[in-house]
C-alpha cells in the first residue's frame, strides 16, 4: 500500500467563490469565465453553505422548459447537502469513496454476513458498482472554507503510482 497523503497536500485556494444572493445568470457567467464546473457558496462570514454546479443550472433550465421567467438566485439552485473534506482527510480513502460503492462490491447485511455471492471478478464488480460523486470537493475547517480539491488534483497526486518499475 502506498504512503498516505492528506487533503492538505493537494488542496488549493478556490478559484471562484459564490454568494447565495448572486444572480444565477451572473454565477453561470463566472463559472464559464473561470472554466469551472462548480464553485463553493459561502455566507458573509466565509462559512460554506452550498455548492453551485453546472448540473444545478441545467436542471433549473430544464424545469422551466429552457425559458426561465426570471433569473433565480444562487441560494435557490445550489446544493445544500455537500460532501466536504477536512485538510486531515486521507487521499486514498477519498479515492476509494468516490470510485466504488462498498455495498455493491461486498454486499452484506446488518450482521456483516454476505447476502449474495458472486463469481464476477473483483475488478468487474468494482466497475459495475460505480457511483456518482461530485468532481469538486470543498475543504472545510471549523466551519470555514479553506480550500478545494478536485478529482484532477486527486489523480495528479496519485500519478506516481503508475511509474514504470524496473524489471
Amino acid at each position: 500500500m502506498p504512503q498516505s497523503l492528506s487533503v492538505a497536500n493537494v488542496m488549493h485556494d478556490p478559484e471562484l467563490v459564490l454568494h447565495p444572493d448572486t444572480d444565477a445568470g451572473d454565477a453561470l457567467d463566472k463559472l464559464l469565465q473561470a472554466r469551472l464546473g462548480a464553485a463553493p457558496v459561502v455566507d458573509a462570514h466565509g462559512r460554506l453553505v452550498g455548492v453551485l454546479s453546472e448540473h444545478d443550472l441545467l436542471l433549473d433550465l430544464w424545469y422551466h422548459d429552457y425559458q426561465p421567467e426570471q433569473s433565480a438566485q444562487v441560494r435557490e439552485l445550489m446544493q445544500r447537502k455537500v460532501t466536504v473534506l477536512t485538510p486531515r482527510d486521507d487521499l486514498l480513502a477519498l479515492a476509494e469513496r468516490i470510485c466504488i460503492d462498498p455495498n455493491t462490491l461486498y454486499p452484506i447485511d446488518g450482521n456483516g454476513c454476505a447476502v449474495t455471492l458472486s463469481t464476477m471478478p473483483l475488478k468487474e464488480r468494482a466497475r459495475a458498482g460505480r457511483v456518482w460523486h461530485p468532481r469538486h470537493f470543498p475543504v472545510v475547517e471549523e466551519g470555514q472554507l479553506v480550500g478545494m480539491v478536485s478529482r484532477r488534483d486527486l489523480v495528479g497526486a496519485l500519478r506516481h503510482l503508475y511509474r514504470h518499475r524496473a524489471h
